[in-house]
């Protein structure tokens, strides 16, 4: 597995067990749904989605590269 698929299940795991949908982090930041799929999955950067992560307590450490 690589570091990309490995942040990604991190951040796919940290999102469920702190019950966030990705449907919802696309409505709060008004992008498309998969728009945040490909940030998480490491195909594509944003600073505002990392910035909205960490605000809601996701671990920095998950979005290295991603920002």
């Amino acid at each position: 597995m690589s570091r990309l698929e490995s942040s990604a299940r991190k951040i796919r795991a940290w999102l469920v067990l702190k019950g966030i949908r990705q449907v919802e982090v696309a409505r709060d930041l008004e992008i498309s749904p998969a728009t945040v799929g490909k940030f998480i999955d490491g195909h594509s950067k944003s600073k505002r989605l990392g910035d909205y992560l960490i605000g809601r307590g996701c671990p920095r450490a998950y979005l290295s590269g991603r920002m």
